[in-house]
């Protein structure tokens, strides 16, 4: 009561959001130290229409700009209101006319605002962490919606077109999305997903996108439902599986990842080390975007080898590789500095035939190794020196018995020629190592 005493009462022009926030910074400006009190819960009932009311959008507008005009230096309004500029000529009509609206309401409250700044002239400035660099005009800027999940719905596979996917939705998650007949949902920083599986799972498959830029990539990690420890940031706890998705310029990636974990009910974690936003198109804080899931109990995949010209191809593919590409020659795939690809072999192998070829530009030797799904250890591995030129033909003497692998290829370097800084080259944005044609099998 001292505090509240002190400080004064609510700001009663802000009829609705960004009040609380307009308080929190007028405590922490006063010199109140504050706390988080871990073990308190707080129940709020909120809408899942993943949509905000017009009257809601134009409340925070005016709010937002309020809290901005009561508290920023004004060392740093100039640049502010330049933002301000460039996000109304950007904007929408309904947009543009919501936000011309808000600066007249201001402009009708600017008295109240210039006494506000007048009262807390001798107060502490506002600390740099309360600010989000972003200056996004949605609120609040990068929160998922409620979800409400239902473990006894949750089943192996998860698909985002599909309505009962929220179901299995724990948190971090946005409404779904459609865009050209491709389904999916924007996780947040940190998302997580139930699942159940019935029976033993061999491979994970996932259909998903990064965001336009890298962050970092995604780290993904599975583990028993009834285990509570968190695995961030201290990591106790061991997950059941863990990998990481490299970050790719490619709008849709396909990955089908071995594994091995006993039937059983599990979460399945995505966590992004920092959030994508570009207000004010986008000012959500965007991890990555999923449009499936799915635990088999097996590979499903063609024997003898990989044949980039098959669309099933994708069954097999599982990490590293870009979307297919025809030349009039052949079809085939440009795979990252990794990429690695699953093959099933019915019979023992005393070779193979590799068709590939390196970047246009400077990059370096790649080295392709052969390990059993079930292991880390390589049985095979060979280095394939950069050469000039176009496609070629690589025979490779081996030894493998009946079974799945992985073939890995390791770029020791990668070339990319952004905004054609070598206009001798074709342009080039993404990150290339190797190229795929096909890569076949044969007993002696």
């Amino acid at each position: 009561r001292t505090v509240l005493d002190s400080v004064g009462a609510f700001d009663d022009r802000m009829l609705n959001y960004y009040d609380d926030v307009d308080y929190g910074i007028r405590l922490w400006r006063a010199g109140c130290r504050v706390v988080v009190a871990e073990d308190a819960w707080i129940d709020h009932g909120c809408a899942n229409s993943g949509q905000d009311s017009s009257r809601k959008q134009l409340l925070c507008e005016r709010h937002r700009m309020r809290v901005v005009l009561k508290h920023a230096p004004l060392s740093s309004l100039g640049r502010w209101a330049l933002h301000e500029a460039l996000g109304i000529a950007r904007a929408r009509a309904s947009g543009r006319w919501r936000k011309l609206r808000a600066i007249a309401w201001n402009a009708g409250h600017l008295p109240s605002t210039l006494a506000s700044r007048r009262r807390l002239r001798h107060a502490a400035a506002v600390p740099d962490r309360l600010v989000d660099p972003s200056w996004g005009d949605g609120f609040p800027a990068g929160v998922p919606p409620r979800l409400t999940p239902d473990a006894e719905s949750a089943g192996s596979t998860l698909e985002m077109a599909n309505p009962s996917s929220e179901d299995q939705l724990l948190y971090g998650w946005f409404s779904a999305e459609h865009v050209g007949g491709y389904s999916y949902r924007w996780a947040g920083v940190q998302a997580a997903v139930l699942v159940r599986l019935q029976a033993p799972a061999k491979r994970l498959k996932l259909r998903y996108a990064h965001v336009p830029v890298d962050t970092g990539g995604v780290n993904v990690s599975v583990r028993p439902l009834d285990s509570l420890e968190p695995l961030e940031p201290l990591e106790p706890l061991v997950p059941a599986w863990s990998t990481r998705l490299a970050w790719q310029y490619i709008e849709r990636s396909v990955e089908n990842h071995p594994l091995a974990l006993p039937a059983g009910d599990y979460e399945v974690v995505f966590s992004a080390p920092q959030g994508w936003s570009d207000p004010p198109r986008e000012t959500r804080s965007l991890g990555f975007a999923l449009a499936s899931m799915s635990f088999e109990e097996s590979y499903e995949i063609a024997t003898g080898g990989l044949d980039m010209t098959s669309p099933d191809v994708e069954e097999q593919l599982l990490c590293g590789w870009f979307e297919a590409e025809q030349s009039a020659e052949r079809s085939y795939r440009w795979a990252a500095a990794n990429a690695a690809a699953v093959v099933r072999l019915t019979e023992e192998a005393s070779s193979a035939c590799l068709r590939y070829r390196f970047p246009p530009g400077p990059s370096g030797d790649v080295v392709v190794s052969v390990r059993p799904v079930d292991s880390h250890e390589a049985v095979y591995s060979t280095r394939l020196a950069r050469q000039e030129g176009e496609w070629r033909e690589e025979k490779l003497t081996l030894q493998l018995s009946a079974g799945d692998y992985v073939v890995a290829f390791e770029a020791e370097g990668t070339w990319s020629n952004p905004d054609q800084g070598e206009p001798q080259l074709p342009p080039e944005n993404r990150a290339l190592g190797f190229a795929v044609s096909s890569l076949s099998f044969a007993r002696a």
